[in-house]
């Protein structure tokens, strides 16, 4: 027996379900002001979900002081005024905005060391029905990190990303941490460096700039470098050079 579905009847369903997403983007950012903070009253605070992702890790300048990581930063929080109820809209429970549409946290890398502070490559949010926002943009940070290298090529180095809200103090924006380590699964392992360990803090700091506290996600990279390339093509080629050196005192003159 085959069953054959009518095409006008599936037609039909996809333009009622893109309709009722037109008409829930309408409703949703008419009077919507992306410069406020998410909250029904002033006193409240936006608590901010925070994780870090890493994808690879790109360099080690020992030189310049400073490490380049390509890191997905996941952010969740609440939007009070980005709610609906899926049952008016053709059962919509979730959207993908332009994060440019939409309040975002000015969450930045605290020791950048390039310039770059803040991500630039502004990717679309997930908007769930109950207000949640899922915002997982990438970006390519250049962190300065204290580099030793007494034991090169046998080191291993401590480097930190330090990130928080850059104009909300604690009593605006509060942030937590999604996992107490960053996250590896995506991780695409270097030929030159391992990572160890990699776990994140919550911390809070008074700054001589102002009066409020301020919130941050510390995350601790401990590196190990993998010494197998060095010792290949530095250490051994200097180990013959060192014997054939004591060598030629022993030819014949």
């Amino acid at each position: 027996m085959v069953l054959l579905s009518d095409p006008s009847v599936v037609c039909c369903h996809e333009k009622t379900h893109s309709h009722a997403e037109d008409e829930l983007f309408k409703k949703l950012f008419i009077g919507y002001n992306k410069w406020s903070r998410p909250v029904p009253n002033i006193s409240d605070v936006v608590i901010v979900k925070f994780g870090l992702s890493i994808a690879q890790l790109i360099d080690v300048d020992e030189k310049n002081q400073m490490m380049t990581t390509n890191v997905w930063l996941k952010q969740e929080w609440n939007d009070y005024k980005l709610r609906w109820r899926p049952s008016d809209y053709d059962n919509v429970t979730s959207i993908r905005v332009p994060s440019e549409l939409i309040w975002v946290p000015d969450i930045v890398l605290y020791n950048n060391a390039d310039g770059e502070f803040a991500v630039t490559h502004m990717t679309k949010a997930h908007l769930f029905h109950n207000g949640k926002v899922r915002w997982v943009p990438p970006a390519i940070y250049k962190s300065s990190c204290s580099i030793d290298v007494t034991f090169f090529p046998f080191d291993q180095q401590n480097c930190k990303m330090k990130f928080g809200s850059w104009t909300y103090d604690k009593a605006k924006i509060d942030l937590e941490r999604i996992e107490n380590t960053v996250d590896l699964n995506n991780y695409w392992e270097s030929g030159e460096w391992a990572i160890i360990n990699a776990v994140g803090t919550y911390n809070t700091k008074k700054y001589d700039c102002c009066h409020e506290i301020y919130p941050d996600i510390t995350y601790f990279f401990i590196i190990r470098r993998l010494p197998l390339f060095y010792t290949i093509n530095l250490i051994i080629p200097c180990l013959l050079i060192s014997c054939l050196t004591v060598l030629v005192f022993y030819l014949p003159s």
